[in-house]
């Protein structure tokens, strides 16, 4: 079962979609091997007339992304809860086998 495609832990999604399609389209269409997935950041969270769900549903639905990525074979890399800068160069430092984090 595809538990990314399961989005009823956000209640006001509002597109129609196909579990099988997704998989197919995941299998076929592959990327590079790292996803780089942004947390959620309760720190910088809030709603507004497009994003209407709990931050608690953000988290769930994250975590439904991992898994997703996960069982196709990816390998996942959190990005920090850090500024856009900060970031590139994780993400630099990461695809070139160089990033330490110090915590």
């Amino acid at each position: 079962m595809l538990k990314w495609v399961k989005l009823s832990c956000l209640p006001t999604h509002r597109f129609k979609v196909n579990p099988a399609a997704y998989q197919k389209a995941a299998e076929i269409y592959r990327y590079e091997s790292m996803v780089f997935v942004a947390p959620p950041w309760r720190e910088i969270f809030a709603n507004d007339d497009v994003r209407r769900a709990s931050f608690d549903a953000y988290l769930q639905f994250h975590e439904s992304i991992l898994n997703f990525y996960e069982n196709l074979g990816y390998s996942t890399s959190v990005l920090p809860k850090s500024s856009v800068l900060e970031r590139i160069d994780f993400i630099k430092a990461v695809t070139i086998g160089v990033y330490h984090p110090s915590c």
